[in-house]
């Protein structure tokens, strides 16, 4: 989703002048659509991998990622008030929001073979 979310960013910004006005959720605020490209076109390997490897660190600890996932929630509510439309790239936004929100649905991998996927990720999307 991460790759999905990058491509459709850069080729909206290299494609339409209006995008200019289209912000993004970055898991903890929302940012111009082209500066959200412009610094994950410039993120290292380094720090990708330090991200992922801290994501992995906190699988055993279920309370830590449920906390993180309340700050992004509240992030989240807070700053889809100026949205118009929210497109949910995983799925759903992170949290109920005023604003209107269109899903993106890549596969139903999770509901027919749910035993290939993380415990978590099974409820989190059920949801």
């Amino acid at each position: 989703m991460g790759y999905y979310g990058y491509f459709l960013g850069k080729a909206l910004v290299e494609n339409f002048v209006e995008a200019e006005n289209y912000l993004v959720f970055d898991g903890l605020r929302f940012l111009g659509l082209k500066r959200f490209v412009d610094a994950h076109t410039r993120k290292s390997k380094i720090k990708a991998s330090l991200y992922q490897s801290l994501w992995n660190a906190t699988a055993p600890y279920p309370a830590l990622r449920s906390a993180w996932r309340q700050v992004k929630g509240s992030a989240f509510s807070r700053g889809a008030a100026r949205c118009d439309l929210v497109h949910a790239i995983s799925y759903a936004p992170p949290i109920r929001a005023a604003a209107a929100w269109l899903p993106l649905v890549h596969d139903l991998s999770h509901l027919r073979f749910p035993q290939f996927h993380p415990a978590e990720r099974v409820r989190w999307l059920k949801a």
